[in-house]
């Protein structure tokens, strides 16, 4: 059964205030040597004191100037995410546009393709590559090639060498 004790209050604000026991009023202190409650309470409090002093002096918060740069590092972070979104999109896309420009041209040219297998198959003589070259295909083909030979390393070059 917890009963209550009119100076309960007055020992905890003591405790809280950093007066326990050494400069709180005489009368006080011995009311709490023969209040349960109140010895109860200071013996809580005073623990609980040292206890969160203990805690404070082992927190270490780090320097503003530490979490300045760290805010600043995380917002550049969060910055270069945000800017790669529409990098990585149009990568996709010139992939993509890449991959069905490939599937056409090839698409196109197929019935070379096939008919050239067949030629070397059954032995008979290649059109070959002079014929390849100035037929509008393979001219598309090969311009496609170079382009994609020379503007890849290019644009590589020009994207690296800017950092």
């Amino acid at each position: 059964m917890h009963g209550e004790c009119c100076f309960e209050s007055e020992v905890l604000a003591a405790v809280v205030e950093c007066r326990w026991p050494e400069r709180v009023e005489s009368e006080l202190r011995v009311h709490a040597s023969g209040c349960a409650i109140c010895a109860d309470v200071a013996l809580l409090a005073v623990a609980l004191r040292e206890d969160r002093e203990v805690l404070k002096s082992i927190a270490a918060p780090p320097e503003s100037g530490r979490v300045w740069w760290m805010a600043q590092l995380r917002a550049r972070r969060e910055a270069e995410k945000a800017a790669s979104r529409p990098i990585t999109a149009a990568q996709v896309f010139g992939a993509a546009a890449t991959a069905w420009f490939a599937g056409a041209c090839f698409g196109a040219s197929s019935d070379w393709f096939r008919s050239e297998f067949v030629r070397l198959a059954s032995g008979a003589e290649s059109a070959g590559i002079g014929v390849f070259l100035t037929s509008g295909v393979g001219l598309l083909l090969l311009l496609a090639a170079v382009s994609i030979i020379i503007l890849v390393p290019a644009a590589v070059w020009l994207a690296v060498g800017k950092d």
